[in-house]
């Protein structure tokens, strides 16, 4: 009978196996990401752009991106 560290020892090992065989047959599944990435991925992109069409002045751009890096450290638990 199969104890429990058994049961996930053979579980991880069925695991690694089938991503060998789905790596060699190129069919990884996609990357994931965060949904909190991408929002601030998008948000920084709109602050770039507003930059670069002159909306924003050099002041208030490096205010926001650094509010939202600021943000995003506080979201994953570093210190803020």
């Amino acid at each position: 009978m199969l104890d429990g560290r058994e049961f996930q020892l053979s579980t991880d090992d069925a695991e690694a196996s089938a991503m060998l065989l789905k790596s060699a047959a190129g069919l990884l599944p996609k990357k994931r990401c965060r949904r909190a990435a991408a929002r601030t991925q998008r948000r920084l992109r709109q602050l770039c752009m507003k930059y670069a069409a002159g909306s924003r002045s050099v002041d208030q751009f490096m205010k926001v991106v650094s509010h939202n890096i600021h943000k995003q450290r506080c979201l994953i638990g570093l210190s803020c």
